[in-house]
This record gives C-alpha cells, sequence and structure tokens, in this order.
C-alpha cells in the first residue's frame, strides 16, 4: 500500500535581459513562445527542479519585450 502525497503548484520566475544587435532583437520580439531555446533546447525539452529531482514543466509561458539599458534592473527585479 503506498501513501499518496499531495501535490501543490509552484510558479517559478526566471528573468533573461539578452543583449543583441537590431536583427537578433527584432526576430526573438516577433517570435512565437515555441520557437525560443534555452540552454539549446526547445521549451517542451526543458526540465526544471533540483539536481537529481528534476521534472518536465507542465507549462511554460514566455514573453519577451523590449527593455532600454537603464530599465533592466527594474525588469529583472519586478516579477
Amino acid at each position: 500500500m503506498s501513501i499518496l502525497l499531495s501535490t501543490k503548484s509552484i510558479g517559478v520566475t526566471v528573468k533573461f535581459v539578452i543583449e543583441g544587435d537590431d536583427r537578433l532583437a527584432q526576430s526573438l520580439l516577433d517570435s512565437l513562445p515555441g520557437d525560443i531555446t534555452i540552454g539549446g533546447m526547445d521549451l517542451s525539452s526543458v526540465r526544471i527542479g533540483l539536481r537529481g529531482r528534476e521534472v518536465e514543466p507542465v507549462r511554460v509561458a514566455i514573453r519577451c519585450e523590449d527593455v532600454t539599458f537603464e530599465e533592466e534592473d527594474v525588469f529583472l527585479e519586478n516579477g
């Protein structure tokens, strides 16, 4: 007989500021969420968790927005 543990949902926010030329910036802004890769992997392949206890995310959302150099810290600090 196994004991069923209750599950919880945990929201994880990870933000990146990417510096690149205008062409790269426009490509990112025009892309669909499924086109973006992290660590060379598409989002359906990314695993999240602790080392040795990683799970596949159930839902992932990605949004790219134009941020000026002066706004980078505020962008990264605000969830």
